[in-house]
């Protein structure tokens, strides 16, 4: 297919598929600018396509013209391949970063927190985050180098919460604002947050999540009454989202959950199952059978990982 692009006296025919050549026109003269394969430069003295890092030959291999500098990383894979052999799939922009068989993010020869960020599509501020808690931040800057790993399990970050609302960490500070709050909403403290996203649960429905391609959106749960007594068995919703290089998967913790007393448990279960008559007839957050305190609600802690993107 071709397009033309109109710049007043300019016009620029570009080969839209493949972003083969460039050619622009100006009144008399014409000058031919080099496009490519992937839209990288061209060295027409060679015919191949500079990436920056390696050079790759589009018109007839699917492949380097040389080898990978971290080959030794990744004995399963061929050293010339472009993308794990997956150029449909998977994008390689300059031949750096990669995901290496485990699902961790390895660095190549001349990347840094700029291209972490463009191969994650991210912030650099999340990148200094990640990076900081893999150990590659120091007083004298950004450590990363050639082969280093950033492993999964750290390849993630959090959402912000609002400082308007008070913070709950503990069964005493829950119990607390249930007397005191008048039922207004609050944070979950970072503790119990940590204590949710490590939990053997979590991680073992996290595994399952990312690996399955065909699951987009859902939701489980996590029991935390053996931790956090006033959570109990709690919600997490998620989201993913699909990209060329790298998947994302937000999680919302907490969600559509609360500090219920029994009372308000009885007349959402028992109430509307008709049980007891009046007794039992839901009325809402606080009312007539509530302990002296009133039920609220907690604010979801949203936390985003990266990952390798499912085959």
């Amino acid at each position: 297919m071709k397009k033309d692009v109109l710049f007043d006296t300019f016009k620029q025919k570009k080969h839209v598929a493949y972003c083969s050549e460039d050619v622009h026109t100006h009144d008399n003269y014409a000058i031919s600018a080099s496009c490519s394969f992937n839209g990288k430069e061209k060295d027409y003295e060679s015919g191949f396509h500079y990436y920056g890092a390696r050079y790759y030959w589009s018109e007839l291999l699917t492949g380097w013209l040389s080898v990978d500098p971290m080959m030794d990383k990744y004995p399963n894979v061929s050293p010339y391949a472009y993308c794990v052999w997956n150029p449909v799939r998977l994008v390689d922009p300059d031949g750096r970063w990669v995901w290496n068989s485990y699902g961790n993010l390895v660095a190549q020869k001349g990347d840094n927190i700029n291209t972490m960020s463009t191969f994650l599509g991210t912030s650099v501020e999340n990148c200094a985050t990640m990076l900081n808690r893999c150990g590659l931040i120091s007083s004298s800057g950004v450590n990363i180098t050639e082969g280093c790993t950033l492993p999964q399990r750290n390849l993630w970050i959090e959402g912000s919460t609002s400082s308007d609302y008070y913070t709950v960490d503990n069964d005493f500070t829950a119990i607390l604002h249930y007397y005191v709050g008048g039922g207004t909403s609050v944070n979950i403290g970072d503790k119990s947050t940590s204590l949710l996203y490590n939990s053997t649960e979590f991680l073992e429905n996290h595994t399952g999540i990312i690996s399955n391609s065909q699951k987009k959106d859902g939701v489980f749960s996590v029991n935390m009454t053996g931790d956090m007594f006033h959570i109990g068995r709690t919600n997490v919703k998620y989201t993913k989202n699909r990209g060329l290089n790298t998947s994302t998967i937000t999680y919302s913790a907490f969600s559509e959950d609360g500090f219920w007393d029994p009372a308000f448990w009885s007349e959402n279960t028992l109430g509307k199952w008709g049980v007891g008559g009046d007794l039992y007839k839901p009325d809402g957050k606080g009312g007539h059978l509530e302990m002296g305190g009133v039920p609220y609600d907690y604010i979801p802690r949203e936390r985003t990982f990266f990952y390798k993107p499912e085959e």
